[in-house]
């Protein structure tokens, strides 16, 4: 599964009845034993020239990643999001935005992120920061607390482990964590996976969201070269898709 997607945050769990296969590429929230705590939001995606069944240049994919000013404005959006939840779990004055719009490089896709640090209270342990920063900013978007009261109210069914967050406590006193995008759950015989902006109606999104799935798909199927077919070419690409998950997992 690694070394056909070298996603930073890769995880898998067998709990029997169901499992979780992630390939997320974003951190939540990183704290360490001396109360150094962290957050790496992603904002802005651009599909890799390579990943597409289509004639497309990387680099000018990545300039319009860019020069989008939409994208831009999301991150610094998100970016004084995160520091905000920051501020309310680290000690006065020690919050500050220690990378602002960088780049990153994957396989089928380019992101740009930012990195939020502080220094944490000593009367907050790790689980009460992370349990007080949830939901993850990146995926609610601002104002916060009213997106997520929205939600509540016109969602008819929750959506199981997809955008929540997966943590990891390490002997040494660390803790890491992760946003679960770009990762399947499966139960029994079915697996899903969420692939929002597949819908959102425009090229650019639905690029971008095939490039996503070429690198999430490809790991239990056959390759990004078939799963390019199978999305775009032929009669019920999707259901054939799916059954390769399935087949996969069971």
């Amino acid at each position: 599964m690694y070394a056909k997607n070298q996603a930073e945050f890769a995880a898998y769990i067998d709990a029997g009845d169901w499992q979780i296969l992630s390939l997320s590429p974003e951190r939540f929230v990183q704290i360490e034993p001396n109360g150094k705590i962290w957050t790496e939001p992603i904002k802005g995606t651009a599909s890799r020239g390579h990943a597409l069944c289509l004639p497309k240049d990387d680099q000018k994919s990545l300039q319009q990643l860019l020069d989008s000013e939409k994208e831009k404005a999301e991150l610094l959006m998100i970016t004084d999001l995160l520091r905000n939840d920051l501020g309310k779990v680290c000690e006065a004055g020690s919050v500050k935005v220690t990378k602002l719009r960088e780049l990153m490089k994957l396989p089928h896709v380019w992101h740009t992120y930012s990195q939020i640090e502080g220094k944490l209270l000593k009367n907050q342990t790790a689980l009460q920061a992370i349990l007080s920063m949830l939901p993850g900013g990146s995926i609610t978007g601002c104002p916060k607390i009213r997106a997520c009261e929205i939600i509540d109210r016109i969602r008819k069914k929750r959506r199981g482990i997809y955008t929540g967050t997966m943590v990891a406590f390490w002997p040494d006193g660390s803790v890491d964590s992760s946003i679960l995008i770009r990762s399947i759950q499966a139960e029994r015989l079915f697996a899903f996976f969420g692939l929002v902006s597949f819908f959102i109606g425009s090229w650019w999104g639905h690029c971008n969201g095939f490039s996503s799935a070429c690198g999430m798909v490809g790991v239990v199927g056959e390759g990004e070269e078939f799963w390019c077919e199978k999305f775009f070419g032929g009669e019920g690409g999707f259901v054939s898709a799916f059954r390769t998950i399935v087949d996969n997992f069971s």
